[in-house]
């Protein structure tokens, strides 16, 4: 497991660190649905079936308190999920629009993607054993659904 990496709270600046295995996002990362609605850009996900994206402010201890369970979550899940971060207060990628976009005021948040991008609120607690639980529902299930529609292709 890496060892915890951030740089002071006195910055805006991002706490992961790519080599760490944790993307962090921005706008542009992002495809606009509907004025309300926005979804992962699916080549984000290439390799990966399933995402979790944690968003945070660098100052907040509780944020802080969870990068550990995330790098954890990086190690046990790489064979089929991708784990990603959003600095809410990163004004170089425009996080900050993306935060009114989104309508997230609130400090730490976080979401399952799908393989196709879009996002479902997180509402459980941010462990790594429950974010990685999470993770494989959503990546079995998805995968039933492939064989299932499989299936019935073939029976038709």
């Amino acid at each position: 497991m890496s060892k915890v990496k951030y740089r002071p709270r006195s910055t805006f600046n991002n706490i992961f660190q790519l080599e760490d295995g944790i993307t962090e996002l921005g706008q542009r990362d992002f495809n606009e649905v509907t004025p309300t609605v926005y979804c992962l850009k699916p080549e984000m996900l290439t390799g990966h079936n399933v995402g979790f994206i944690y968003v945070y402010t660098p100052w907040c201890d509780v944020c802080i308190s969870h990068i550990t369970d995330l790098y954890e979550v990086v190690g046990i899940s790489q064979s089929f999920g991708k784990i990603f971060a959003i600095n809410a207060y990163n004004t170089d990628v425009h996080n900050d629009q993306l935060m009114l976009d989104l309508g997230i005021h609130e400090y730490p948040m976080a979401f399952l993607v799908n393989k196709m991008g879009y996002m479902t609120p997180y509402n459980y607690i941010i462990s790594a054993s429950s974010i990685y639980a999470s993770m494989m529902h959503l990546n079995e299930s998805q995968e039933a659904l492939m064989v299932g529609s499989g299936s019935k292709r073939r029976q038709r």
